[in-house]
């Protein structure tokens, strides 16, 4: 497992995302802190928000990926991923959300070389959501009243 940096998914294109659950007998646990990114080049990125520090993992396998929760798991746990397919437009711009004062780091939306909308996130203190929907998105944002810095990385 090797720790990225946003830069690193630059250029690249997002083939799937996938929700991460973890089977143990009859029992069920889906992380709400975490998903996983297909890139064409066949690298699977491990998005992970730990305590509020979004991490990017380069996994090469299941057993590389990073568990934060106390699962009480008896052996190794059974993990599933539901992959969604995205639009396959090449990542040009990452525009990162940070409450103005608090310095709290809350989304990233994720654009092609036209600016066009791909994938964005929003975090909480130790979860992750997503949406494949600008409007999903500028609505979500709406809730910061304009009360936000954003920082581009190209």
């Amino acid at each position: 497992m090797k720790e990225l940096s946003f830069e690193y998914l630059l250029n690249k294109i997002i083939e799937s995302i996938s929700m991460i659950s973890i089977i143990d007998g009859i029992e069920s646990f889906q992380l709400s802190d975490s998903f996983l990114l297909k890139l064409d080049n066949g690298d699977v990125i491990q998005i992970l928000n730990d305590n509020n520090k979004v991490r990017f993992l380069k996994i090469e396998s299941k057993s590389e990926i990073v568990l934060l929760s106390d699962y009480e798991i008896e052996g190794q746990p059974n993990i599933v991923m539901d992959e969604i397919v995205v639009n396959l437009k090449r990542i040009k711009i990452f525009q990162n959300y940070t409450s103005k004062g608090s310095n709290y780091f809350f989304g990233t939306k994720i654009l092609d070389e036209e600016e066009n909308f791909i994938l964005g996130f929003f975090y909480g203190f130790d979860e992750i959501e997503y949406t494949l929907d600008i409007v999903d998105f500028e609505n979500a944002l709406l809730h910061y009243k304009e009360d936000y810095v954003v920082n581009v990385i190209r």
